[in-house]
C-alpha cells in the first residue's frame, strides 16, 4: 500500500453542517416531512381533520427550505481523507479536448478497487 494524500485533504475545510446533522435531516427532508404531509392529508379527508392545505404546504416549504441547506452544506463537504479512494483530476489538453485522469491511493493493485462496495472520489479540476 502507498501512503498517497490526496490534495483536498490538505486543505483547511470547515463544513456547514456535520456528518451527522446532514444524514439526519437528509431522512427528515427526503423521508420525514413528505410521509407527515401525506398522511396528514390523506386522514385529513376521513377523519375531517383541520386545514389540511396549510400542513401539506408547511411541509412542502420546509421539505424545500431543508433541501436547500443540504445542497449547500454538500458544497462544503470534503470527506475525510481515510475515506477518499482516490482523485479524478480533469484537465483540458492542447488541442482544447477535456480529460480525465483516475490516481487511486492505497492500492497496490488497481484491481482491488473493483471488490469495494463503495468507492469515493474528489474531483480536482486542474487549469
Amino acid at each position: 500500500m502507498t501512503d498517497y494524500q490526496p490534495e483536498h485533504a490538505t486543505k483547511e475545510t470547515h463544513p456547514l453542517l456535520s456528518n451527522k446533522t446532514y444524514d439526519q435531516l437528509k431522512k427528515l427532508v427526503t423521508l420525514g416531512l413528505p410521509a407527515f404531509g401525506t398522511l396528514y392529508v390523506a386522514l385529513a379527508a376521513q377523519w375531517a381533520l383541520p386545514n389540511p392545505d396549510a400542513v401539506a404546504g408547511s411541509c412542502l416549504a420546509l421539505a424545500t427550505f431543508f433541501g436547500v441547506i443540504l445542497n449547500l452544506a454538500g458544497r462544503t463537504y470534503t470527506p475525510p481523507a481515510e475515506q477518499v479512494d482516490g482523485e479524478i483530476i480533469v484537465s483540458t489538453n492542447d488541442e482544447g479536448v477535456k480529460q480525465a485522469a483516475l490516481i487511486l491511493k492505497n492500492y497496490e493493485n488497481p484491481a482491488e478497487v473493483v471488490a469495494q462496495e463503495k468507492v469515493t472520489f474528489v474531483v480536482r479540476q486542474e487549469s
